[in-house]
């Protein structure tokens, strides 16, 4: 579960005194909104060019560090209008979990 506020601190970063600052995670998130927006741009282009549109995806998946954020599982389900599977940072696991959802997919496995 994701804490309302973070409490920071960076000891000893000016001298003797420590940086002390409580961020909440609607601060956090104003922070990092823009970046956000940038990292599902790609999906749109994908889609473009593989030629599809929402209605015809049946799964998201995302892999990785950053996929642990809610504002990028937000963002994806806003933009594909799948919520995603989120993998954990395991990237052997999200590969071989790839291979077999297209291998259900070719043999048409239930």
């Amino acid at each position: 579960m994701i804490k309302p506020t973070v409490n920071i601190r960076i000891p000893y970063l000016l001298g003797d005194e420590h940086f002390e600052y409580a961020l909440s995670l609607e601060e956090f998130n104003k922070l990092i909104g823009p970046k956000l927006d940038e990292a599902v741009q790609p999906i749109a282009v994908a889609m473009q060019k593989a030629g599809l549109r929402k209605e015809e995806l049946g799964m998201v998946l995302l892999v990785g560090g950053s996929s642990q954020l809610p504002g990028i599982r937000e963002r994806v389900w806003q933009q594909t209008g799948v919520e995603p599977h989120v993998i954990p940072r395991n990237l052997m696991y999200a590969v071989a979990y790839g291979a077999a959802l297209y291998h259900r997919r070719i043999f048409q496995l239930p």
